[in-house]
């Protein structure tokens, strides 16, 4: 299923307890360079930098935690590994308060290091797992966030609270206000570098012998340039805008206005492919703390409604699904496709559609990484929704 083998490996460490896979360098996508798998001696490094970090012994105030696992930290253009990034889990949901030191990725690395550090006073509320940014070089923890499945972040120690509904999208940046523009070519934001899992990589996707749509999506007219992969097929009886502004739209009610437009070429005869711009659907416009969670849907525009079709799948639009994190703060970071899928997937369920997860093979999985300040995750497999 495109997931590298790797093995488990445990050492105890003080009151910690270090598990992380020890990963096979996977073959590397376009001309970058193979990813070094993460050692024994960076697992070492990670150890004692968590045990002497003046940070996490302050935030986590005496509370038990196991290092559930360590991923390594690489840059953007040539993949060089300089870190790792641990994930520190809590015996149970907390509330954290205290200042955080968060990380900064220049995606352009105009310095070295790439990163800088600042410090924010932040509290936590249903923390149940800690992401920790070590540099190898000495052994130093960089970073520091609070993270988990219900977790909610504010910037003051005053709102250690739950918030309201009211309150759920903090105030934000004018969208893109004051983004660089996208750079072309291999230093993309790293685009051109994923860190390909060793399949069939970047390719249209045929059924009964007709080119469909691709198994990525690509920033501008370009294949050479892709920016994520399909981890969903929208099937049945599917359209874009049902899709879109449909029973998920009560969710995913941003649109256009807080999210870049990305490309897709799609199939929509036999003898020829065109190119569908989309920008997609997300939970949060732009936030300032905390995620959204985007997806974007490709089909034949010239159609009405806009869909394509296949005698397996019926009427039906692949997407691609991402999160963004502090995309308007600081310590903005994107990524974690495969999660999305499976919000997406729940978020589905949860309006009356069928889900199948992990029930298309599209031969695009990648090594989970760090690449830069994007997190790179897909095993390959897309979920089938069936749409009504």
């Amino acid at each position: 299923m495109g997931i590298p083998s790797s093995v488990r490996l445990r050492v105890a460490v003080c009151c910690a307890v270090v598990s992380a896979p020890l990963v096979v360098a996977p073959v590397a996508f376009a001309d970058a360079e193979p990813l070094q798998p993460v050692t024994w001696g960076d697992r070492v490094a990670v150890a004692d930098a968590l045990a002497g970090s003046k940070d996490l012994a302050s935030l986590l105030a005496g509370r038990a935690y196991t290092v559930a696992d360590v991923t390594g930290w690489y840059t953007v253009r040539d993949h060089v590994k300089f870190g790792a990034v641990a994930t520190a889990r809590l015996g149970v949901a907390s509330a954290i308060e205290g200042t955080f030191p968060i990380v900064d990725y220049d995606a352009y690395e105009r310095t070295s290091p790439a990163y800088r550090t600042t410090r924010h006073d932040l509290a936590a509320i249903d923390v149940t797992e800690l992401r920790i940014f070590v540099d190898l070089a000495g052994a130093r923890v960089v970073g520091i966030e609070p993270t988990g499945p219900e977790a909610q972040v504010t910037r003051g120690a005053d709102t250690l609270r739950r918030p309201q509904q009211s309150e759920d999208r903090p105030a934000m940046k004018p969208p893109f206000a004051a983004q660089p523009a996208r750079p072309t070519g291999s230093t993309a934001y790293g685009l051109m570098n994923i860190p390909h899992d060793g399949g069939g990589g970047i390719h249209a996707i045929y059924f009964n012998g007709n080119r469909q749509f691709y198994n990525w999506d690509f920033n501008g007219q370009n294949t050479g340039n892709p920016d994520w992969p399909v981890t969903l097929l929208f099937t049945n009886n599917a359209n874009v805008n049902h899709v879109k502004d449909g029973p998920l739209g009560g969710k995913y009610d941003q649109g256009a206005s807080c999210a870049s437009p990305m490309n897709m070429p799609v199939g929509p005869n036999f003898n020829a492919m065109i190119w569908d711009e989309d920008s997609g659907k997300k939970t949060t416009c732009c936030p300032v703390t905390g995620g959204a969670t985007h997806f974007r849907v490709y089909a034949d525009h010239n159609d009405s409604p806009h869909r394509l079709y296949t005698p397996d799948l019926g009427y039906y639009v692949p997407a691609t699904s991402h999160r963004d994190v502090r995309e308007c703060g600081s310590g903005t970071e994107h990524g974690w496709s495969e999660d999305a899928e499976w919000e997406i997937g729940t978020d589905s369920w949860n309006v009356g559609w069928a889900v199948y997860r992990n029930s298309r093979a599209l031969d695009n999985s990648v090594v989970t990484s760090w690449i830069g300040s994007y997190y790179y995750q897909n095993n390959g497999w897309a979920t089938e929704v069936i749409v009504w």
